[in-house]
């Protein structure tokens, strides 16, 4: 059977509108991958060896999760399960900035009570990451990468 120039063109430009939404779902798993990658790893390296109460540390932990969740939202999905991953990833990281810049402003007023509920706060928001990670590991497996699964909400504050 012979195509017409134009059904080729047609059938040609429908093939690769399909393997770019393939490749779409695996570059923006790996985006997503890469920014979760990127947090945990400033974070370890931030708290490494604990704060020990250095607000200047504690500061820097509350820019990392802030611009994470920056990050994070500016990735753009067309797939909707990984929206709802990306978007709770995004919201986690906002809520760690807003609590981590309390626990801080508690430590400057020296409110010890305030910083230990801030802590537990903290330590709350950042419980649902080993399931997201988990999630988004499952969802996307199978495309050359994962995510970190050390939590950057178990770096000692």
């Amino acid at each position: 059977m012979v195509l017409s120039p134009h059904t080729r063109n047609l059938l040609l430009s429908v093939t690769c509108l399909l393997l770019a939404s393939c490749e779409s779902k695996v570059s923006q798993c790996q985006k997503i991958i890469k920014v979760h990658n990127q947090i945990v790893l400033d974070t370890q390296k931030l708290t490494n060896a604990g704060t020990k109460g250095d607000t200047a540390t504690v500061l820097k932990s509350a820019e990392v999760f802030a611009k994470g969740a920056e990050a994070m939202g500016a990735i753009e999905p067309a797939d909707d399960k990984l929206k709802e991953l990306k978007n709770q990833f995004a919201t986690m990281y906002q809520n760690s900035s807003q609590i981590t810049k309390q626990i801080l402003d508690s430590q400057t007023k020296k409110k010890s009570s305030d910083v230990a509920q801030g802590l537990a706060k903290l330590s709350q928001v950042g419980s649902p990451e080993k399931n997201l990670v988990d999630s988004i590991n499952s969802y996307c497996g199978g495309n050359g990468s994962s995510t970190e699964t050390s939590s950057p909400n178990s770096g000692k504050k």
